[in-house]
C-alpha cells in the first residue's frame, strides 16, 4: 500500500528541523524494510541509494547501515 501526501506531525517536524532539505514527497509502504527494498526503490524511482534517507533504526533492526547500500541516516 502506498499513500502519498501523508505527513501530519512528521512533515511538520521535518520542516522545523531540516530547513535546507526540500521534501518533494512522502510515501508510506507496508512490508519488509531491508537492503532488497532499498535497491528496488532506488531502481524504480531513479534515485541513487546515497540520496535516500531513513530514520534512525532501533536496536532490533536486523541489518547494519553498511548493508543498506549507502542510505543516509536522519537522527
Amino acid at each position: 500500500m502506498v499513500q502519498k501526501g501523508v505527513g501530519g506531525e512528521l512533515g511538520e517536524d521535518l520542516d522545523q528541523g531540516i530547513r535546507r532539505i526540500s521534501v518533494a514527497g512522502f510515501v508510506i509502504l507496508r512490508g519488509h524494510f531491508g537492503p532488497k527494498l532499498v535497491q528496488e526503490l532506488s531502481k524504480k524511482w531513479g534515485i541513487p541509494k546515497n540520496f535516500m534517507f531513513i530514520g534512525s533504526p532501533g536496536d532490533h533492526f536486523p541489518y547494519g547501515l553498511q548493508e543498506m547500500g549507502g542510505v543516509r541516516l536522519v537522527i
